[in-house]
């Protein structure tokens, strides 16, 4: 590549950064926010599949958040104010001051940073928002209180809150809590098996919980030799959502967290619509 191409591609990502410095703020600026910005500091930095990092930081100063909210991520020296969802469980907070990202490639700031310049020790800075959580053992208007089961449903990085609210369900009856779910169903698609994110610590939780049970689908892949296992080389249809949300009725009223492309939201939820269930106890937010 000649020194002047090269340089083109560089202006070009450039204004691409730029010009959508502040989309997330935008997009987010009817949601709830907690106050307070909290310092942070990058512990673990590593690649979870061939466009997604994880980022784990340890956290000051912030004491909580609920399962399926997202944060604010501030990098000083890039300057676009990033959204991510939180993709670990508040216990993980509470008792290693630590919070899990997982971030997909983007030439969009801050996301470029973390996949090009980010190192362990950086700092940045977050603050926590989001009105779509998982929180049954407090109550309240945003989930439907026990009994309940849980209908899980995720496509692509989408998956970061959902699994978030799965290691939260799992905590809470691991723990014995009342408010925990009765049974947990989780339908996850993704473009190829190396892009199916904590594949290994859902299916291993699926082998040690008869109440948890999960579905796995790749779109744009064809399976290999003497391939086997759980995964199905389809896209999500009517029939899984369907099929698993009669299923979860058998053990109480499902309340269904969704997050992925907004295709997946809406044919989601028209599935569901279609079975009488309530708008209220659908939860899903579009701001990605």
């Amino acid at each position: 590549m000649s020194i002047l191409r090269r340089r083109g591609v560089e202006l070009l990502n450039d204004f691409v950064r730029r010009l959508t410095t502040q989309v997330h703020l935008k997009r987010t600026e009817k949601s709830s926010r907690q106050q307070d910005i909290h310092n942070t500091k990058i512990v673990n930095l590593r690649s979870v599949s061939p466009t997604v990092k994880l980022v784990s930081l340890e956290v000051s100063g912030l004491t909580s958040f609920s399962a399926g909210q997202w944060l604010d991520f501030f990098v000083d020296q890039v300057g676009p104010v990033g959204g991510y969802s939180i993709c670990s469980s508040p216990d993980e907070l509470r008792q290693h001051r630590r919070i899990d990202l997982s971030v997909k490639y983007s030439p969009r700031q801050p996301a470029y940073w973390i996949h090009t310049e980010a190192r362990v020790g950086d700092q940045v800075k977050i603050r926590v928002g989001g009105d779509v959580f998982y929180a049954p053992e407090r109550g309240g208007d945003n989930v439907r209180l026990p009994p309940h089961s849980l209908l899980l449903i995720a496509g692509g990085v989408g998956i970061n809150p959902i699994f978030s609210i799965l290691r939260h369900a799992i905590s809470l009856v691991q723990r014995g809590e009342p408010a925990h779910p009765k049974a947990i169903h989780l339908l996850y698609s993704a473009k190829s098996k190396e892009e199916l994110l904590f594949r290994e610590e859902i299916e291993s939780a699926a082998k040690m919980m008869r109440m948890f049970t999960v579905e796995l689908f790749v779109t744009q892949q064809k399976p290999g030799l003497n391939e086997s296992g759980r995964i199905q080389f389809s896209r999500l249809a009517r029939k899984e959502i369907e099929t698993a949300w009669h299923r979860l009725q058998q053990y109480a009223s499902p309340s269904t967290f969704i997050c992925g492309p907004p295709s997946l939201i809406d044919s989601s939820v028209d599935i569901l619509a279609g079975l009488a269930v309530s708008k209220k106890d659908i939860y899903y937010e579009k701001w990605w």
